[in-house]
């Protein structure tokens, strides 16, 4: 916090910034900070009537995700993992790789922060990124990360397609409820 909190005021760049008490419940820890950060992202954007909120995860960040839900037995749409757009969050760099960043960062001689917590192997994502994720790089494909996102991103345009075909068969031939459809028997069992 203290770093951003300086690298803003150095770039005049307004700070919204809270803190929060995670881990009293059983469970996922970071789930639980990812719930805590959505929360007040969209508690900042209604006060201050922001049309988006910016999120910084990259392809990296992506792929794990792909990993992860893979692991946990996710379909198609689990498995595209982190969309471009989600309601009101965008991902900017969803499709550049955390190198690359890191590299445009060295260049500018900008100096960044590593939470210290993404170096601890108890969590799955950390393992993925420290362990796996290297080691199937090393003994099977050194171009994973791309092979990887160019799957994440057909398994993404193929959910999109899927989507809309559903939805336009459903608006040819059901009746939108208040949380629902309604559907003739007849015309689905055809």
């Amino acid at each position: 916090e203290r770093f951003v909190h300086k690298l803003c005021e150095q770039l005049q760049i307004p700070l919204h910034s809270t803190r929060v008490r995670v881990g009293d419940r059983p469970g996922n820890i970071e789930a639980e900070g990812r719930q805590a950060r959505r929360q007040f992202f969209a508690e900042l954007a209604a006060n201050h009537r922001y049309d988006r909120v910016a999120l910084a995860h990259n392809r990296d960040d992506r792929i794990e995700t792909f990993f992860l839900n893979l692991l946990r037995g996710s379909g198609s749409e689990g498995l595209t993992s982190m969309e471009p757009v989600t309601g009101n969050l965008i991902r900017p760099l969803i499709e550049t790789p955390r190198a690359d960043i890191e590299t445009y960062l060295r260049e500018k001689s900008q100096p960044w922060c590593t939470d210290s917590t993404n170096a601890d192997l108890r969590f799955a994502r950390n393992r993925l990124r420290l362990e796996v994720i290297p080691g199937l790089a090393a003994r099977y494909n050194t171009g994973l990360a791309d092979a990887l996102g160019r799957t994440v991103d057909i398994l993404h345009e193929e959910n999109l397609w899927m989507r809309e075909l559903a939805s336009s068969w459903l608006d040819r031939h059901g009746t939108k409820t208040e949380d629902s459809y309604v559907i003739d028997a007849e015309v689905l069992s055809g």
